[in-house]
């Protein structure tokens, strides 16, 4: 399935996967293939998150003025009569207002998300991340998320009063492991999605978080974070990509 998505709707768009062959790209449902390739190729849900950005559309599409800093629900690709340009309605403005519609940027903010290996659990939040860059931070306004070799650290922001469990996962080769929650080092549980860190946390509290562990007899510091600012941004040291996040939109 991965085979054909990505060869017959992947490969030929720079702009994300169409919803059929020489259709319109329509964020959302590209971005939940965004999601979908995480479960096993993180290296193409890396590419589609880059792909389905206003960057990339402007890169591509340099003469159309919308989806560069908004746009609408669906954008026509390169096969389209109208490539860049969007599709006309008789009920639903696209044509006539192709601005302010919410998919874009909604979606967008929910690939990075997945990409950066986040996703909700039944008690609190799982952290897996599996991007194809060694290092990278993510500055949300609840959680920041600071990934690299050996190494998650970070701090979850609280907006309430209450309690959430995260679940880190390490790697199956980790060992030598130590995590600490609020800075103070903490008993590792386990779990069948990794370590577990408990955190108990009052309204407009910030608890800081650590796991480290060692792979193959080195350190190879990999570093999972939760922790939420006002504005935040996405940024690879292994690779020249990033994303800004600022009230609620990537660009």
């Amino acid at each position: 399935m991965i085979k054909s998505i990505t060869t017959l709707l992947d490969d030929p768009s720079p702009i994300g996967a169409p919803i059929l062959e020489h259709g319109p790209v329509w964020p959302a449902i590209s971005q939940l293939l965004t999601w979908g390739y995480m479960r096993s190729r993180p290296d193409l849900a890396w590419r589609s998150l880059k792909r389905n950005t206003f960057a990339a559309h402007a890169e591509a599409f340099p003469d159309v003025w919308f989806n560069i800093w908004t746009g609408p629900d669906a954008v026509d690709g390169t096969f389209a009569p109208n490539p860049g340009g969007t599709w006309a309605s008789p009920v639903t403005p696209m044509t006539d207002f192709p601005a302010m519609n919410a998919n874009p940027d909604a979606m967008a903010l929910l690939g990075l998300l997945r990409v950066c290996g986040i996703e909700p659990t039944h008690d609190g939040l799982l952290i897996a991340p599996r991007a194809p860059v060694k290092r990278f931070v993510l500055d949300l306004p609840l959680l920041r998320l600071d990934v690299e070799p050996g190494r998650i650290a970070g701090e979850y922001r609280a907006v309430v009063d209450g309690s959430r469990v995260l679940h880190v996962r390490v790697p199956e080769v980790a060992h030598t492991l130590a995590a600490s929650v609020g800075h103070s080092p903490g008993q590792i549980a386990w779990d069948a999605q990794g370590v577990m860190l408990t955190l108990a946390f009052k309204a407009g509290q910030s608890v800081p978080l650590e796991v480290r562990w060692d792979t193959q007899g080195r350190d190879a510091a990999r570093y999972v974070s939760c922790a939420g600012a006002a504005h935040g941004r996405v940024q690879s040291s292994d690779e020249s990509t990033q994303f800004g996040v600022k009230n609620d939109y990537v660009k």
